[in-house]
């Protein structure tokens, strides 16, 4: 007996065939971003999963600023200094997370290392860094503290004053922090504060 054909059939079992091949064969997007385990070397003195000490001095400004990092807003700590050129290469793009993630929580600390203070406060100006920077210099009491042998040194501390990335980690994929390297470290940073802020709203 002869069954007559169903030109539609063919087309639809092709169909259903190729979408049980994509759900079998289909495996999930490498992230692109993963945060270090608790434990992992920020600087000599700090780790990840530590809490972030309380920071407090002058400005580049003159003014006196004390910060609680308990129970505080997301915060990148960014220790330069003109000296420094991976610094000073990085702190147009460090600016730029600024604008980016400020209006969604971040806030923004820096320490100076400069002993020349009038050659940060230009930089500063020169620069329109938009947010304040401890007038520390190179051996200072808050470097000192925080363990910071090199420069630049990036610290992420989350919003309840835990230290969950730092600039060891983020410099991690480079050979070493250069003009490049200064450029993937602030990819990997922006990375960690989407995960940690959400996805910012397009720039005009």
């Amino acid at each position: 007996m002869h069954l007559p054909q169903n030109k539609h059939i063919a087309p639809r079992l092709a169909l259903l065939w190729a979408i049980a091949l994509y759900s079998c064969d289909r495996t999930p997007a490498p992230s692109k971003f993963s945060f270090p385990q608790s434990g992992t070397p920020v600087t000599p003195a700090i780790n990840v999963g530590d809490s972030f000490p309380p920071l407090s001095g002058t400005t580049l400004k003159g003014d006196e600023l004390s910060i609680d990092f308990s129970g505080s807003r997301v915060t990148l700590v960014i220790c330069w200094a003109t000296w420094c050129g991976p610094c000073m290469a990085a702190l147009p793009n460090e600016i730029e997370l600024w604008h980016r993630y400020n209006k969604m929580g971040l806030q923004v600390v820096g320490i100076n290392a400069d002993d020349d203070i009038d050659t940060a406060k230009k930089a500063e100006a020169s620069l329109g860094i938009p947010f304040e920077s401890f007038a520390d210099r190179k051996s200072g009491p808050i470097q000192d503290t925080l363990g910071i042998d090199s420069w630049p040194t990036l610290l992420l501390v989350d919003s309840s004053g835990t230290v969950i990335h730092g600039s060891p980690v983020l410099s991690a994929s480079t050979v070493r922090i250069n003009q490049q390297g200064t450029k993937e470290e602030v990819k990997l940073l922006n990375w960690a504060l989407e995960d940690v802020l959400g996805k910012p709203p397009p720039q005009n």
